[in-house]
């Protein structure tokens, strides 16, 4: 995979601002995420995949929505938004569960339909 995963661990290689690479593993245990089944985060064709990402941002708690918040969380924590990984979940969390991440898809779409 090209991303972090729920379903294993995942190989990081960080390469930090003074030009030294960091290789370390992340699981999803080690934040509190339960490890998922390929299967569970099997998409589908394009109207399938986006009833799965309204769900995610809707609040929906599961497989789909774990894997999107870890990833976020990473490129909140590249963009050093936040100090860790696991403060990036945190704030990832917030943000769907507070309708943000659902509001920003709607100026999205309307943008690209106006």
């Amino acid at each position: 995979l090209d991303e972090i995963t729920t379903t294993r661990e995942t190989q990081v290689a960080h390469l930090t601002p003074t030009g030294n690479i960091n290789n370390y593993i992340i699981t999803p245990e080690q934040l509190g995420l339960p490890r998922a089944t390929p299967e569970s985060l099997q998409g589908g064709d394009a109207p399938f995949n986006a009833l799965i990402v309204r769900r995610v941002l809707a609040g929906e708690k599961g497989s789909a929505r774990d894997i999107v918040l870890l990833n976020a969380a990473a490129a909140i924590h590249v963009c050093q938004l936040v100090p860790s990984l696991q403060e990036g979940l945190v704030r990832a969390a917030q943000v769907v569960d507070q309708g943000l991440a659902q509001h920003k898809l709607e100026q999205l779409i309307h943008c690209s339909n106006g």
